[in-house]
């Protein structure tokens, strides 16, 4: 249903954290499954999930579904916390002060 109402687009999952155990999950892997095995209708999705836990870990303990999990694990992006990247946040305080200014017609000077 999820698969078939996003069509042509993308599902995005948001925070796979917030999913529990056997809740979402439970609806979502029949979904992923019968898609890719029967292919009954014809979709084009990309599927982004997003977690902040390790996974694999979870999995091990018990808290995280492995089916699903190597389902969705196609292409792994780690990014590191920004509190270990700190000489990336003026470049984003420029990035998002420029973004609303440009949005409420104002200039940016420097900060």
């Amino acid at each position: 249903m999820l698969m078939a109402r996003a069509r042509i687009g993308t599902l995005n999952l948001g925070s796979l954290k917030a999913m529990q155990y056997g809740a979402a999950e439970g609806e979502l892997l029949p979904e992923v499954a019968n898609q890719l095995a029967l292919a009954t209708t014809k979709v084009d999705v990309r599927i982004i999930a997003a977690s902040s836990r390790d996974l694999e870990h979870e999995i091990s303990a018990g808290r995280f579904r492995a089916d699903l999990y190597y389902r969705l694990h196609v292409l792994a992006v780690s990014v590191p916390p920004l509190r270990d990247r700190r000489d990336d946040i003026p470049q984003l305080i420029l990035l998002f002060t420029q973004r609303h200014a440009k949005r409420i017609g104002r200039t940016v000077v420097g900060f």
